[in-house]
């Protein structure tokens, strides 16, 4: 032991650890110089275990009683205590400063293995504690909360349909060192032969819209466009969004924005769906797909009652709505045959005749048709550690109810139903631009189909909307205006951003 009545200087400080000091605790209110400070802690992050170790006195008491002894004798009290009380009191309230910046660094303090923890940066936090609660316990306390400076952002990613050979060209040409690892990382991930890049880069048009491989590669493309966003231009989902969804298989993507499915697990979930998805067509004999319907505005409602009253009529005829994707959009999937039927029975007998479009799938998507894919999801979906539910997670919309997923039990119930039962596409965009105020829309992965649908709902196609808009990433092309798009949305806010 030993003791100063003045600072101790950098010089000093040097000499002490040349002399092979161990501790310097302080119990004075002149201490350390602040040069000395810094010296005795990089000596504690060089030298670890070694190391002189420096514990601060007043700053863990910050400005409450301090751990000299000229402040214990000013104490109003001190005429009544013997000396041996006097050093008793001292002893104890050093302990009590010495043990508090420890275990405050303990709690808040990660140091490097091997080293003490900072006793400097655990006393100062616990001085700000104890203010604090000082603070709180008078009654001189409020609180803040910043007012975001960005309008309320949905995310969201494309269904099946937008698949095209060629569409990760521009992107690998133009952010080589960022792409090809997640590719490399997609085919080991996958391990198909020929590979899921092969095929998206250099298959025929049937072989890619093949459903086991057009799920996987349109998944795969939507979140390495937004990886290449995060890496390239240090676009932070977490920050950026408030909410993802996707349209059908969309739905997969956006479960990944949101952190609830990790990449590659969900990647091989997507493969495998598609693979039972495609099976589910080859065991029917019949030709199958889908149809859009495309009506006024006016109209829709009423056909699509006309159409759910003659399958409730005729169960034999295997054909269901299974999308409603606009106010003046559905599809129709199932056995073409029996869906030419309802639509000729409409015609006839209702005066419903909606303009329909085939449509590039050749299977029966979300029709009980699926129902094996149903099973399988289920299976796959409740493997210890595959789905994340946690506040650390986005909100998503399921297709299913139109409304975020609760839970995890609901997101693997309602995301492994997906499959067989109706995509409520059109409920889901009207609830967040309604109810949940979502007034900027950002649409990630291959074609412009779900721009196009947003936009037509929300009545903000383009970007060159005050406070919102919808915007869309496709190409990297498209990167510079998106980027400004995002900027200028962040400033210009119209009085209804909450």
């Amino acid at each position: 032991p030993s003791a100063t009545q003045n600072e101790v200087s950098a010089d000093e400080a040097e000499a002490l650890i040349s002399q092979g000091a161990k501790f310097i605790a302080e119990g004075s209110n002149m201490g350390c110089t602040q040069e000395a400070i810094d010296i005795f802690e990089a000596s504690r992050k060089e030298k670890k275990g070694s190391a002189i170790w420096y514990a601060p006195g007043k700053a863990a008491n910050a400005g409450g009683v301090a751990v000299s002894g000229l402040e214990m004798a000013q104490n109003s009290q001190r005429l009544k205590w013997t000396s041996e009380e006097v050093d008793e009191k001292l002893k104890q309230i050093m302990k009590n400063c010495f043990e508090n910046g420890l275990e405050t660094a303990k709690e808040y303090v990660t140091p490097a293995e091997g080293e003490f923890p900072s006793l400097v940066a655990g006393s100062n936090i616990a001085g700000f504690k104890k203010v604090a609660q000082a603070m709180h316990d008078q009654g001189d306390w409020w609180t803040y909360t910043s007012r975001s400076t960005r309008p309320k952002t949905a995310l969201f990613f494309p269904g099946q349909g937008v698949q095209r050979v060629g569409m990760l060209d521009p992107w690998l040409s133009a952010f080589p060192s960022t792409v090809k690892p997640i590719l490399e990382e997609i085919d080991h991930t996958l391990a198909i032969s020929p590979s899921l890049t092969s095929l998206i880069t250099s298959a025929t048009n049937s072989e890619l819209t093949a459903t086991q491989n057009a799920q996987p590669a349109i998944m795969a493309t939507s979140i390495l466009i937004l990886r290449v966003l995060e890496k390239e231009f240090g676009f932070t989902t977490k920050d950026t969004v408030d909410v993802t969804l996707g349209h059908s298989l969309g739905e997969f993507a956006a479960l990944v924005a949101a952190g609830n499915l990790d990449f590659t697990s969900a990647l091989k979930m997507v493969r495998r769906r598609g693979e039972v998805m495609a099976h589910c067509s080859a065991s029917t004999q019949a030709e199958m797909g889908m149809v859009a319907l495309v009506c006024e505005p006016d109209q829709r409602d009423a056909t699509l009652d006309a159409i759910t009253r003659h399958l409730d009529k005729n169960p034999d005829l295997r054909a269901n709505v299974a999308n409603i994707n606009s106010k003046t959009q559905f599809v129709l999937s199932g056995e073409i045959a029996h869906i030419n039927t309802v639509l000729k029975h409409i015609s006839q007998f209702d005066s419903h005749d909606p303009r329909a479009v085939r449509l590039k799938a050749d299977s029966p998507f979300h029709s009980p048709l699926m129902q094996p894919a149903v099973e399988l999801m289920q299976k796959l979906l409740r493997q210890p550690n595959a789905v994340t539910f946690d506040d650390s997670t986005l909100p998503c919309i399921s297709n299913i109810t139109a409304k975020p997923f609760s839970s995890a039990d609901e997101l693997i119930d309602l995301v492994a139903r997906s499959a067989a039962e109706p995509v409520l596409w059109h409920q889901s965009i009207v609830y967040l631009h309604q109810q949940e105020k979502v007034k900027r829309w950002i649409g990630i992965g291959p074609g412009k189909v779900g721009r196009n649908l947003v936009g037509k709902e929300v009545g903000m196609k383009g970007i060159g909307v005050k406070g919102g808009g919808v915007l869309a990433l496709t190409d990297p092309k498209e990167i510079e205006e998106f980027m400004r798009a995002l900027e200028d949305t962040d400033k210009a806010l119209d009085e209804d951003v909450e």
